[in-house]
């Protein structure tokens, strides 16, 4: 049982350390909580650190060291593995006067890379490793983002034109879309099966 009355929101698995850190949100308040798997299925809180945000995403740095925390208001941090410590933090916004809303994140597998769709915003690509920010020359409805290693693009789903985008990851321009009859919302591509895999 997790202290409180924080609800679980997102997670992210360190193997090595056998811990699971899970992101939680409630009336006001907010945290960071990392559980020890090694004596599962017993599970055990072991740290745990207020965070000043709702946070809307998890992922870990391919180090282990650290871990990326995306808010839903357009912050990003960096934070500690062993003390759950601010290191870094940043709006991913394009103007001060508006707040986006950060809406879903894929993190590109064994890279310091990490990409976010924003509601009625252009697609923003962090770099944990050299703090910067790039963004997409469109702007987007938002939706979901998927990708998978080895590929040079991205897939995202844009819920206001009820469409697809295929993005190349090196320019994040969109090289092709797939318009659709519904309102798209998960994305999953399997290159190995040719398959683009859309859900509403």
């Amino acid at each position: 049982p997790f202290p409180g009355q924080k609800l679980p929101l997102h997670m992210t698995y360190l193997p090595g350390a056998r811990e699971l850190l899970v992101s939680r949100t409630g009336p006001g308040e907010h945290s960071l909580d990392v559980l020890d798997l090694a004596g599962f299925p017993e599970m055990t809180v072991t740290r745990s650190s207020p965070v000043d945000f709702p946070p809307n995403g998890l992922v870990t740095h391919p180090s282990g060291a650290t871990f990326g925390l995306l808010g839903q208001h357009g912050q990003f941090a960096m934070v500690t593995h062993d003390g759950l410590e601010r290191l870094y933090s940043a709006f991913l916004g394009l103007r001060s006067h508006h707040v986006p809303m950060v809406l879903y994140a894929w993190h590109a597998s064994g890279t310091s890379k990490l990409y976010a769709s924003v509601l009625v915003y252009p697609l923003v690509e962090i770099d944990m490793d050299t703090r910067r920010l790039r963004w997409s020359p469109e702007t987007f409805g938002g939706g979901q983002l998927s990708g998978q290693a080895g590929l040079t693009e991205l897939y995202q789903t844009d819920m206001l034109l009820d469409r697809v985008n295929v993005l190349s990851i090196e320019s994040l321009k969109v090289v092709r879309t797939l318009e659709l009859d519904y309102t798209p919302r998960a994305v999953q591509v399997d290159a190995t099966r040719d398959l683009l895999m859309v859900g509403d």
